[in-house]
């Protein structure tokens, strides 16, 4: 073989091997985007675009979501397109965590959730950001969590010490990192927000957010950014308030969270407001309300879902 044509074969492999890895690469790269495609979808945009917000918040399906009775905590599954609330009875002694798929345009007729194909005693889920898992409060007062498995989740399991103690928890909240956000009363005050760090596999100790955040009033339903840029939360009876409970907003600055900041009457209302949820595009708030209700001031059947356009640039 002479040299030209050893060489133009050299080159011709070279240029082969060259096509074959950037093939890999581009293939790799669009799985990759796939994924977070699945993962923060829009399929409720066109939805959410035909509902009327020119008078502020709007109750999310009456009658099938929104009804007589005690409804809140809005969550979604992005890669099945699927919404968790919590119905609650009269009395709050009994809650279970509902599902409703969205397809074709609308929600489907809603239903019990099961895990490990059994019926729980659950409220205030949330559904990790990638699917993976799904985090609720048992009648024990104590974390779970299920894992999602062949389109089904799995016999729930108890979260440890770290996070879970003798007080009870409320409204889990994970992050892209795989922190915990979660709320817990003590002595000193009602309610507070804490978080447990995940580090090398587990959970560290739950620490109490600092005062910028927590006060002696209750503070809980915290919302976190995935990538842990800021947090909406509800605190109630403050008395700069609008009504009950008040959605507040605060930022991360370089690890630091800022004083929260009232996200003010074009949000809250003179009753209820809390459970907040944020779109991947951070364009729309689901929250939990009473602002309709013949009662606003009461935990009762006039507790509903609702969603409102946000704009997080007016508190930036």
């Amino acid at each position: 073989m002479n040299k030209i044509v050893k060489n133009k074969l050299q080159i011709f492999i070279a240029l082969q091997i060259s096509i074959a890895l950037l093939m890999f690469f581009i293939i790799n790269v669009s799985s990759q985007n796939s994924n977070t495609v699945v993962s923060k979808k829009g399929f409720l945009n066109s939805y959410l675009n035909r509902l009327d917000f020119s008078k502020g918040a709007v109750r999310l399906e009456p009658n099938l979501i929104s009804t007589n009775k005690i409804e809140y905590n809005t969550s979604f599954n992005l890669r099945t397109e699927t919404l968790y609330y919590t119905i609650s009875s009269s009395d709050w002694s009994e809650s279970n965590i509902i599902q409703s798929q969205f397809k074709n345009g609308k929600f489907l007729k809603p239903k019990k959730a099961m895990f490990g194909k059994q019926l729980y005693n659950s409220a205030d889920v949330h559904i990790q950001s990638n699917g993976k898992y799904l985090y609720y409060v048992g009648d024990d007062g104590d974390i779970w969590r299920s894992k999602q498995k062949d389109n089904q989740w799995s016999k729930p399991e108890k979260l440890p010490e770290t996070i879970n103690s003798k007080a009870p928890e409320a409204y889990p909240m994970t992050t892209n990192s795989g922190n915990l956000y979660f709320s817990r009363p003590s002595r000193a005050s009602s309610y507070d927000i804490y978080v447990a760090k995940f580090k090398n596999g587990k959970y560290e100790e739950a620490i109490k957010l600092p005062n910028t955040i927590n006060s002696n009033l209750l503070e809980s339903d915290a919302w976190v950014a995935p990538d842990e840029s800021f947090m909406i939360f509800a605190r109630k009876d403050d008395s700069n308030g609008f009504g009950v409970t008040d959605l507040f907003i605060s930022f991360n600055d370089n690890g630091q969270w800022t004083k929260a900041k009232n996200l003010g009457k074009k949000y809250n209302s003179e009753g209820v407001d809390g459970s907040p949820w944020l779109s991947p595009d951070y364009k729309y708030m689901f929250l939990t309300s009473t602002r309709n209700s013949p009662n606003p001031k009461q935990f009762d059947g006039g507790l509903d879902l609702y969603v409102t356009k946000f704009n997080l640039n007016e508190f930036k």
